[in-house]
């Protein structure tokens, strides 16, 4: 996938596996995933560190969102931390020029999307569980002939 490095949270002890590959703090960190992953990044931000909430994952399938994220404050304020969240919505204005560029990358094949495919309808159930434990890399696609 052309990184650096990789860290498996599930198999790996967080914590260790960051203080490895990245000895001198965590200088960006995007989340999709909230506690208690989040926690453990943010106990080992660079100073001046960004991190960017976009999802809670670990909250789409329960009735009730217990995500609340590093607890105590002083997590951000020590390493002076950038935090802001990401709706892609408040993108939308730029999507035109996107298109306009992304789509003759993706046409040419300079840019390949990482897809799991399933075929029709029936395998839609199988397909979101697979997602929601994570179980996929990439976008999961169900493919329902019209």
């Amino acid at each position: 996938m052309g990184y650096d490095h990789c860290i498996d949270r599930v198999d790996q002890d967080l914590a260790e596996a960051l203080a490895d590959v990245a000895p001198h703090g965590v200088s960006v960190y995007f989340d999709l995933v909230g506690d208690p992953t989040l926690t453990t990044v943010a106990q080992q931000l660079a100073i001046g560190g960004r991190v960017v909430l976009c999802g809670l994952i670990k909250d789409y399938t329960t009735a009730i969102i217990t995500t609340m994220g590093p607890q105590h404050p002083g997590l951000w304020i020590t390493k002076r931390a950038t935090v802001s969240g990401l709706v892609v919505y408040d993108y939308e204005p730029q999507r035109a020029a996107f298109e306009q560029e992304f789509i003759p990358l993706a046409e040419a094949g300079d840019l390949v999307a990482n897809e799991e495919m399933h075929e029709g309808l029936a395998s839609a159930p199988d397909a979101f569980c697979r997602l929601m434990r994570g179980d996929n890399t990439g976008k999961v696609v169900v493919h329902v002939d019209s």
